[in-house]
């Protein structure tokens, strides 16, 4: 039987929903792009002040219900990858609040830029981007609560692997935080403990996964599961030669 949840409880609470405001920080990128099997285009890193210049058309996420009831609130920070159209090819996910991180990812992937030119040309580039999620009470008296995403990450049943390719269990493997929409998908994964090439590689091999969504009570919810994905050694060894070239 599903219990009854409630969202956490505010002090002097004198309305359910508060205006919002979403802030955007663009920070530039200090890590080389991911490699990939074919020759790819010299990517650029770009300062925060270069890649906020480019920037022609910003898509403000949604603040998600959920989040909004319980208080959530805080910063995603996401790397990106552009392409040499401007256009936002690649979205990682690095910290943030699950719930407002599948938001924020689906709106950067729908930014524009103009196209960085170097002494080549249009060439892509890479830079982290940090979304800010702010809740603003109507006035002082409206207190935000302490401990808001502690309380909703103990009423939240986890996603659940339901199926994966079948693996020699000899085989080497990397843990990796994946990070389950609502609908069961894989948005993104991420690993503190692993190359860029061998995370890239483990995100090709977590598409075949399939995931039970996490559950709010009755409602499926963005959150996050630790798995860990089996990766062959040869398999590890190609991205390894690939990184050095």
């Amino acid at each position: 039987m599903n219990r009854m949840l409630s969202p956490i409880p505010a002090f002097r609470r004198r309305s359910a929903a508060f205006p919002f405001l979403v802030a955007f920080v663009l920070a530039g990128a200090n890590a080389p792009p991911a490699a990939t099997a074919a020759p790819p285009e010299p990517f650029a890193e770009l300062s925060n002040e270069a890649a906020a210049k480019l920037l022609i058309h910003l898509v403000k996420p949604d603040y998600p219900s959920i989040a909004r009831v319980n208080f959530i609130r805080g910063n995603v920070k996401l790397k990106i990858q552009v392409t040499s159209k401007g256009r936002v090819s690649e979205v990682h996910w690095l910290q943030g609040e699950p719930i407002l991180a599948v938001a924020a990812v689906e709106s950067v992937r729908k930014w524009l830029y103009r196209p960085y030119v170097s002494q080549e040309g249009p060439v892509p580039f890479s830079t982290y981007v940090t979304v800010k999620f702010n809740l603003h009470p109507h006035s002082i008296r409206d207190q935000m609560p302490l401990g808001a995403d502690d309380y909703l990450e103990k009423q939240v049943h986890p996603p659940e692997v339901v199926s994966q390719p079948q693996q020699d269990p000899s085989t080497a493997g990397i843990r990796m935080k994946v990070l389950v929409g609502s609908q069961g998908e894989v948005v993104d994964a991420i690993s503190m403990k692993a190359a860029e090439p061998e995370i890239d590689l483990a995100r090709k091999r977590l598409r075949s996964w399939k995931f039970r969504p996490a559950r709010w009570g009755a409602l499926a919810v963005p959150w996050y599961v630790m798995v860990t994905v089996p990766l062959p050694y040869m398999a590890l060894d190609q991205a390894a030669n690939s990184a050095k070239h």
